[in-house]
């Protein structure tokens, strides 16, 4: 399938975090490891072209990260960690780690 070059492809939606145009979260990229018999575990990397985000507000909050423009393929999980990236002058860039909703059983 193709898509035009100012499509966007791939989206995070959050629960409890709306993401308006002007605070909106884009994702830049993202590196994933998934295996048979383990927990999969995705670093996502965002930009908003608000510069004072509030990072905090994401911590363990349900996500969804799609994979196609209709949303019909990704993964849902978990926000472990957040972290603030590089600033520019019209852009910011966070990083999250997203896991699934069960690892937090297994955290101590």
């Amino acid at each position: 399938m193709f898509y035009t070059a100012n499509q966007t492809i791939f989206s995070l939606d959050i629960q409890g975090v709306e993401n308006r145009e002007g605070s909106k979260l884009q994702v830049l990229a993202f590196d994933g490891i998934e295996a048979v018999n383990s927990e999969y575990i995705f670093e996502v990397t965002l930009v908003s072209k608000h510069l004072r985000y509030d990072i905090t507000k994401l911590l363990s909050k349900s996500a969804y990260l799609s994979f196609t423009p209709n949303k019909k393929q990704g993964i849902n999980g978990i926000i472990l960690s957040v972290k603030r990236a590089a600033i520019g002058h019209e852009y910011s860039l966070f990083r999250i780690i997203l896991a699934p909703n069960s690892i937090i059983f297994t955290m101590k």
